[in-house]
């Protein structure tokens, strides 16, 4: 029996349960010991697997002095989440090596946990990734930068990459251990990093020396309970946020015969019911992505590349509306592979155009079949995917 530490140190939402909680699952079911150290140990209260524990990750609290906006590489990711200040990153280190004194794992799988990753290495301790690909950038330097199309002052983008650098080093020798050569070494060897995206989704694009992992799961969720579309409406699945665009959103649902069921976590139900009408359905409970793709003509989505993929998988076409800075860049894939379109904050006003040329242009839903065809046979495994915990336990001799 050996010792998993699953950690979760940065961004929000259900996608990082959805990430951890399987690992730990086959984890258990192989006879193994799990402990969760998370940025917010209530997202996984209902889904950890019996007998596993759960602590609070060590996370930033400060902004940084000198935020760099807009962020042009991961190495600008991290800048902005505490690896700007030399004393604050060595302390988060030092409590998470704290942790793992007292849990003593045998391997530590991170999950956008960059900070985890630095300890582990700090403790001697076998660690790998599990992602997006998004938190998990090539292994050169500098970085890449994933807004190529602006103009870049590149002896600054060095600059910045060389201080995360120094100070990962800095905290690297207080604790004895060696240093590392390039900010990507955070992330460890590329044959650990296992990325729970398809190419088509990385937002790197396709590579090479990665493992993609197929069949990844989704959260469980209730089965949708659709309103009444109007004569000519079709069935329309919604992931939305709580931000200043919500309700011009709603009220474009509104003006249009199709039937809405929107999820938005962290409402209330006094809220809910204001938001909802006949054929707009407002839920805070999570609903099974594999049921909703099966039903919905459309899916409007303000989510990471998971929830593009299970609507893909069901041959849908998806309208993202990008919030965070990884939606942005995995909008840009998904629009590439022409399954998919993208709505900025800025063209909001123009929603229901989208939704029009892709509930009645069927060139979307033909690419998103094509997907489907391609990957949703699950007894065939397509290169360049693999089986997640076959590799992963031979790996790290589980």
């Amino acid at each position: 029996m050996k010792t998993i530490a699953l950690t979760w140190e940065l961004g929000a939402g259900l996608g990082h349960v959805a990430h951890l909680t399987p690992i730990a699952e086959m984890a258990v079911e192989a006879g193994h010991r799990v402990a969760f150290v998370v940025r917010d140990p209530t997202k996984f209260g209902p889904y950890m697997p019996e007998g596993s524990k759960l602590y609070q990750a060590p996370v930033s609290t400060c902004s940084s002095t000198m935020y760099i906006e807009p962020a042009r590489s991961f190495t600008h990711v991290l800048h902005n989440t505490g690896f700007d200040e030399q004393e604050g990153l060595t302390s988060r280190v030092r409590a998470f090596k704290a942790i793992f004194d007292e849990i003593k794992p045998d391997v530590i799988i991170g999950n956008h946990a960059p900070t985890s990753l630095v300890a582990a290495r700090a403790a001697g301790i076998p660690f790998g990734t599990v992602g997006t690909g998004f938190c998990v950038p090539p292994p050169v330097e500098p970085i890449p930068d994933i807004r190529p199309w602006m103009e870049l002052d590149l002896p600054q983008f060095k600059r910045y990459e060389g201080g995360v650098l120094e100070r990962t080093n800095h905290t690297l020798k207080e604790l004895g251990s060696e240093p590392i050569e390039k900010v990507a070494d955070i992330f460890g060897d590329p044959c650990v990093n296992y990325h729970t995206v398809y190419p088509e989704l990385d937002v790197y694009g396709p590579r090479d020396n990665v493992h993609y992992c197929r069949g990844w799961q989704f959260i469980n969720g209730n089965k949708p309970d659709w309103p009444t579309p109007r004569p000519g409406g079709k069935l329309i699945f919604a992931y939305l946020k709580k931000n200043a665009f919500l309700r011009t959103i709603l009220q474009h649902f509104a003006q249009t015969p199709h039937a809405y069921l929107v999820y938005i976590a962290g409402t209330m139900e006094h809220e809910r019911r204001q938001m909802s009408n006949d054929h707009i359905r407002v839920t805070s409970t999570p609903v099974s992505i594999e049921e909703v793709g099966k039903e919905c003509d459309l899916a409007i989505l303000a989510s990471g590349p998971g929830t593009i993929a299970g609507i893909w998988l069901a041959g849908k076409p998806v309208l993202i509306i990008p919030q965070y800075f990884e939606q942005e860049f995995t909008g840009n894939r998904a629009n590439e592979s022409g399954a998919a379109m993208v709505c900025q904050a800025a063209e909001i006003p123009k929603l229901m155009h989208f939704v029009k040329v892709l509930t009645e242009k069927g060139k979307y839903t033909k690419a998103a079949q094509a997907f489907a065809d391609k990957y949703s046979d699950f007894s065939k495994t397509p290169e360049p995917l693999i089986d997640f915990w076959p590799h992963f336990s031979k790996t790290f001799g589980l």
